[in-house]
């Protein structure tokens, strides 16, 4: 079963820590999951072996037994909104009052971790909607009542649907900045390679991405496969010598990369709907 199918959040601490200018928190674990996130600030956080900026509108995401480390600077105003859970509440999750190992603990095994959606931090881009999420969790986070206990289970759901949409955002933006990038790449090869004919392993090879996954940002970019696309560029190279030039229609096809007139000749008719002797012809005035 996935684990969003299971989640039901226990939160161990919700704070709003106004006041974090100058925090230098030196490497420790922890036994849960947090989310830190700045709302002011800037400086450095470590985790996973990675230092990471800290700016304002940045969620740091941090699983069990990851040591981490909070250097802020001390010349700017430092807000950080914490939240320590567990994803699926324990037999013993309430028994566990602080999620900060000393050197010398363990945590509970078992624990659920982050799904791999989760990124080790996300940019939030609109900082009102995940502060008025993070406050409803704070809310009732105040109050230990059955109905609190409920509602701050929802409150905290709807949070971390809130970091996966914006974490897809963000991984969409990623993805789509790659794959341009890739068919360009791709194109560029294709153009400098037209008397080749260029294999799909070979193009994609160029692009730095997969075959299979080539293809389909290609196709989605472009609307054809790289290898339609790779045979228009070099049917309108043709048409370009053919109407430029008086080379020979044998010398022509080998130039733009087929190996023999006659195959040349057919994907020229299926692509403009005439031979290319007859195309030279017309576009010249001939008659």
């Amino acid at each position: 079963m996935h684990t969003l199918a299971i989640i039901s959040p226990y939160i161990r601490l919700a704070h709003d820590f106004r006041d974090a200018r100058g925090m230098n928190m030196r490497p420790a674990a922890i036994c849960d999951h947090a989310l830190h996130y700045f709302a002011t600030g800037s400086g450095r956080y470590t985790a996973k072996g990675q230092e990471i900026e800290i700016r304002p509108g940045r969620l740091m995401l941090v699983g069990p037994d990851e040591p981490i480390a909070i250097r802020a600077d001390s010349d700017r105003d430092c807000r950080m909104l914490n939240i320590h859970l567990d994803l699926v509440e324990r037999e013993d999750s309430e028994s566990i009052a602080w999620p900060y190992l000393r050197a010398d603990e363990q945590r509970a095994p078992g624990l659920v971790p982050f799904p791999s959606s989760f990124p080790l931090f996300v940019d939030i881009p609109d900082s009102r909607s995940y502060e008025a999420a993070f406050h409803a969790v704070y809310q009732y986070f105040q109050s230990s009542d059955p109905v609190s206990r409920l509602k701050i289970k929802a409150a905290a759901i709807n949070l971390l649907a809130l970091v996966l949409q914006e974490s897809a955002k963000a991984s969409d933006a990623t993805v789509t900045s790659v794959g341009r990038q890739a068919v360009r790449l791709g194109i560029q090869y294709m153009r400098a390679n037209i008397g080749e004919h260029c294999t799909l392993e070979e193009i994609a090879s160029a692009s730095g991405l997969s075959r299979s996954h080539f293809s389909v940002v290609f196709r989605s970019q472009i609307g054809q496969s790289p290898l339609q696309y790779q045979l228009r560029l070099r049917i309108d190279e043709a048409r370009v010598l053919l109407e430029t030039t008086d080379r020979a229609i044998k010398e022509i096809a080998a130039s733009v990369g087929f190996a023999s007139i006659h195959h040349f000749s057919r994907a020229f008719r299926a692509a403009t709907g005439g031979a290319p002797a007859q195309y030279r012809a017309t576009r010249r005035g001939e008659p």
